[in-house]
């Protein structure tokens, strides 16, 4: 049977139309940052546990290349100043996040522990995090510096944009060929653990920003959904659960972690296209949830910031390292209070962006 996902009468075309997808990956991503704090091995079933693992494996490794397809999506080959304008919009929101994240980092450590050389070590250790643009943590000379949060995500971004455009610049080249040398390049940084100014990201980034190129160059989400679709979206599946079998680990870009290497960027890519393709045709149907969501997804970059500020400066370890319950509970607990604190922060930099901007309109 076809299941035709977009009409092409009914097809819009905009990055608003990702709004379900993005609230959702938001709130997945808060997910998975407090899954990860918790030891679920403890439970007692086992089967549970490792089919959670499994779940979170399969299609957490897609959640940020489906970012950067909804990214690529809405690239345009832009002349030098045009594209230096956006770099200029994305980089903004990094440096305020960097500063936002030192400082109430060393405040909170300081109230928490009331010692004042350790706070400022700890901080320095997230302000060089930043400066270095760390997608995870890394050590050198036994001092381990801190990643500068989801901030990498941002960089790459710039990375991609600025990469394709070169590429797309060049005359009688097969941008392609280019992005797939690329990435492979990434998948060998990130298997070498390199994370400084995200370089491994950018390049295997680029990969899923120029299918998000493709996909709409070539209409490929206006498809049909028929049992072909579904027989490769099966055979991805299964490769994937393969790789999750065999590192016992998940696809992770920021830990430049690939399972398969330059095969899960492939299974990757299309598993995210599958999943932007569904969460499309949710987009038929509407009710108080999917429009609360889709409201989050509409303030994608600023949530982002606010949950990498709030994951970075706010002490969380202290509630997971004491927590003795079910692990189960104490993520929910976990989420629950990041999602209060996230909260609080948009509140905050909605009154402070309002008046702010009634400031310079009076001027």
């Amino acid at each position: 049977m076809k299941m035709l996902l977009l009409k092409n009468k009914d097809f819009k075309s905009n990055i608003g139309m990702f709004n379900l997808f993005k609230g959702i990956g938001i709130v997945g991503v808060i997910v998975f940052h407090s899954i990860s704090s918790f030891d679920f091995t403890k439970l007692n079933s086992y089967f549970m546990s490792q089919l959670l693992l499994m779940v979170v494996c399969l299609f957490g490794g897609a959640v940020m290349p489906a970012f950067f397809i909804i990214s690529g999506y809405g690239f345009k080959k832009q002349k030098y100043s045009f594209a230096r304008k956006k770099v200029k919009r994305i980089l903004v929101p990094y440096f305020v996040m960097a500063f936002v994240t030192v400082v109430l980092h060393f405040i909170l450590h300081f109230s928490f522990f009331h010692y004042f050389k350790n706070a400022l070590k700890e901080t320095v250790k997230v302000a060089v995090g930043f400066c270095l643009a760390l997608s995870s943590n890394m050590e050198f000379k036994g001092i381990v510096f801190y990643s500068c949060g989801i901030g990498w995500y941002l960089i790459a971004l710039i990375g991609c944009i600025i990469l394709l455009n070169l590429i797309m610049n060049f005359e009688g080249v097969k941008p392609w060929k280019y992005v797939i040398i690329i990435a492979i390049a990434g998948v060998i940084l990130g298997y070498y653990k390199i994370f400084v100014f995200c370089i491994s990201q950018i390049f295997t980034g680029l990969f899923f920003f120029y299918e998000g190129y493709l996909i709409k160059k070539k209409k490929l989400f206006q498809i049909e959904w028929n049992w072909l679709f579904g027989l490769i979206l099966a055979i991805t599946l299964l490769i994937n659960a393969l790789g999750v079998i065999y590192r016992g680990q998940m696809d992770n870009i920021a830990e430049g972690n690939w399972n398969l290497l330059i095969i899960s960027l492939f299974t990757d890519g299309f598993l995210a296209y599958s999943i932007l393709c569904f969460f499309l045709y949710l987009n038929k149907f509407s009710n108080n949830i999917f429009k609360f969501l889709k409201k989050i997804g509409n303030s994608s970059l600023i949530v982002f910031c606010i949950h990498s500020v709030e994951m970075k400066a706010i002490p969380w370890y202290l509630f997971t390292q004491n927590w003795k319950g079910n692990p189960f509970m104490g993520c929910l607990i976990l989420v629950v209070m990041r999602i209060i604190v996230i909260s609080v922060f948009y509140f905050v930099f909605c009154i402070v962006h309002s008046r702010l901007w009634l400031t310079i309109k009076r001027k």
